[in-house]
């Protein structure tokens, strides 16, 4: 059961590819192909490609072998453009396709008798046959082709899918206008105004300083939707400064700039004096129609050339500057660039309308196929009741109420259960059979040699597999024999006893602007050097974690997360590595998280004996040698064949036979 029902999914998904896009023999709409696979060579059909057991085949032949058979990595790709790649790209392709069907003459000689699971398999794939002459025929066939009208007056109809919206790419240096503050008793936001802002008027410019860094202040007509409640002792605020410290902080971001109109490197003076986290990095690109940015930058952005210096920008954060490194206008593509992805994309589209369409005609039309709604209202009915019934092929109760599950149970009637039907994949396979059976199509050629291709990829395969089961060996002493030759490969690794300290930026960074989350990052990064200067020893840090980790479970141990080796978040983005017991490290920006990390202990790297390591050697050992097989028992069947293939700039001997495709080389 669990093997037939692996098949029905398998099959349905092929049927999707070519009950969709395409199928090997199909002929697809054309496709642009990936710029990194464009095949570079014009070849000349006629040449002789391969010499094998005496047989010559040209690029002709391989191409119709190609049309029912591709290698896996090949699937998807129409023949001829298989058939123009480089010389280095096609040999591998070419041998594949040549050891399928030496194998699979080898496997004839020699009487291999296919385990039955294969033979099912096998009987099954007419299935596909059927389904891949039938897409040719019910949907390609059916679907006229895309004018350039049509496409032209989709283009016009949806041109906003067709504007590359405008985006760039910056460095920045950010200086801030707002001080951190902790709340005193009695404390109020106008009191903490008057203190820091020296203008009580300022209490609504107050921020949270948290992850999410909320005006503090919420109007009485809006405190119905929005809690507020009066400051508290300890809370944590941003501030703005005073005019005349704003003014300070002005002064130093034109000295900033004067430093670097008279040559100073971007990079370092970021370096030196921003306080945004990511000091010199570019970041970007940055889209305005993907996220949201201060009008501000934006406006700076747009009219700043790239390689240029912005002026200096006032926001509502601080200042700051911007080196503009690339930038996109906004633009809209022209036809001609979308015109070939337009056709495909419509032609693709009426294809699975047609597709739909006709397996609804098959479902809806089928005299053989056989419904007994009567079984869902019937009190002695069992879960191996028929539901549907078409010659030897049956649905039960149980299979519907398996494929519907909630579904089933929400339909109303038998009736409405009758048309979940027509979305049961395995009913779908037996209308696709019996309307190939009814169509004789399993008497043309097309049918025949597509399963006599099935037959030689599965019998090809299953012996390939016959042939290593019978020389692969394993016991103990070859275990042992292959961990000591890979000791290299069995190393427990150095391992680092580490507390965190732990402050998270935000629980949605994606919502955030590139500013805010600079100007959370930066203010964490300060947060968490204060909290630093205050640890001496590791009872220190444990109190730190305690008090101020965002992480719940190991702030409780103290920010203890055990034993981590450089792996683990990347060894905190290669800091641990380089720290010894009792180092205490700067703090680290991973992700929407910034840490303060402390190495208690250090154990080293050790080789781990073969008894604790039995069954990674185990499977390390049986992968390596049945790939050594493999490929040994390949390389062997091609030079028992004579295999020679001759690239397409070189000139190959005169055949003195060449094969038609479906008997090379000498297929039995």
């Amino acid at each position: 059961m669990r093997i037939k029902r692996m098949f029905i999914i398998a099959t349905l998904v092929l049927l999707a590819s070519f009950f969709l896009p395409l199928c090997c023999a199909a002929q697809p709409a054309k496709a642009e192909e990936p710029a990194a696979a464009q095949p570079t060579e014009s070849f000349d059909k006629n040449h002789v490609i391969v010499t094998c057991e005496g047989t010559s085949l040209t690029l002709a032949d391989l191409g119709e072998i190609l049309n029912y058979r591709k290698p896996r990595q090949v699937g998807y790709y129409p023949t001829d453009f298989i058939l123009a790649l480089a010389d280095d790209r096609l040999e591998p392709i070419v041998r594949d396709v040549i050891v399928d069907m030496l194998l699979f003459n080898k496997a004839i000689k020699e009487g291999f008798s296919l385990p039955d699971r294969i033979k099912k398999q096998l009987e099954e794939q007419e299935v596909n046959a059927f389904g891949e002459i039938l897409y040719q025929k019910m949907v390609i066939e059916k679907v006229p082709e895309i004018s350039e009208e049509e496409a032209r007056k989709f283009y016009e109809d949806n041109i906003d899918r067709y504007t590359v919206a405008f985006s760039f790419s910056m460095r920045h240096i950010f200086l801030s206008t707002y001080e951190k503050y902790t709340a005193k008793p009695d404390d109020t936001l106008k009191s903490i105004a008057r203190e820091i802002a020296k203008d009580e008027n300022a209490f609504d410019r107050i921020i949270t300083d948290d992850e999410h860094k909320k005006l503090r202040y919420v109007p009485p007509d809006q405190r119905e939707t929005t809690p507020y409640h009066e400051v508290t002792p300890g809370e944590k605020l941003l501030v703005p400064i005073d005019s005349r410290a704003e003014q300070s902080v002005k002064q130093r971001m034109q000295q900033i700039v004067k430093e670097l109109k008279e040559g100073a490197d971007f990079v370092e003076v970021a370096k030196k004096y921003s306080e945004a986290a990511r000091k010199g990095e570019i970041i970007g690109p940055i889209a305005p129609s993907q996220k949201p940015i201060l009008s501000e930058i934006l406006d700076a952005a747009k009219k700043t050339p790239v390689g240029q210096v912005t002026d200096i920008i006032r926001t509502k954060h601080g200042y700051q500057i911007m080196k503009i490194e690339r930038k996109t206008e906004e633009r809209i593509r022209p036809f001609s660039e979308v015109k070939q992805a337009i056709i495909n994309s419509e032609i693709s589209r009426k294809r699975q309308e047609r597709t739909r369409e006709y397996l609804e005609e098959l479902f809806t039309s089928s005299k053989e196929l056989q419904t007994f709604p009567e079984v869902f209202t019937d009190s002695a009915a069992t879960s191996g009741s028929i539901v549907a019934k078409m010659g030897d092929f049956t649905y039960t109760l149980r299979e519907f109420s398996r494929d519907f599950g909630d579904a089933a149970r929400r339909a109303a009637s038998p009736a409405d259960k009758i048309i979940l039907l027509r979305n049961v994949g395995a009913i779908k396979l037996a209308l696709i059979r019996n309307e190939g059976k009814k169509l004789h199509l399993d008497e043309t050629e097309k049918f025949k040699t597509r399963m006599k291709h099935r037959k030689i990829d599965l019998v090809s395969r299953t012996y390939l597999e016959h042939v290593i089961d019978k020389e692969f060996k394993m016991d103990d002493q070859l275990l042992k024999q292959y961990h000591e030759k890979h000791l290299d490969r069995y190393i427990d690794p150095k391992r680092y006893k580490v507390r965190q300290i732990v402050k998270r930026i935000s629980d949605n960074l994606a919502a955030l602007s590139e500013e805010e989350r600079e100007e959370k990052t930066a203010g964490i990064v300060k947060e968490l050097n204060e909290i630093k200067a205050k640890i001496k020893t590791v009872d220190d840090f444990g109190e730190m974690a305690q008090k101020h980790s965002d992480d719940q479970a190991s702030a409780e141990r103290g920010g203890d997360i055990g034993f981590v080796t450089d792996r683990y978040r990347n060894g905190f983005d290669g800091h641990v590595e380089k720290m010894k017991v009792g180092d205490v490290s700067e703090p680290i920006a991973i992700g929407a998280f910034v840490y303060l990390i402390r190495v208690d202990e250090i154990t080293p790297a050790r080789v781990i004996p073969f008894g604790e390591t039995k069954a990674r050697v185990t499977t390390d050992y049986r992968a390596e040698n049945r790939r050594n097989i493999r490929s040994t028992t390949i390389d062997s069947v091609l030079a028992d064949a004579e295999f020679k293939y001759f690239p397409k700039k070189q000139p190959a001997p005169a055949p003195e036979a060449t094969a038609t495709p479906a008997e090379s080389p000498k297929t039995q």
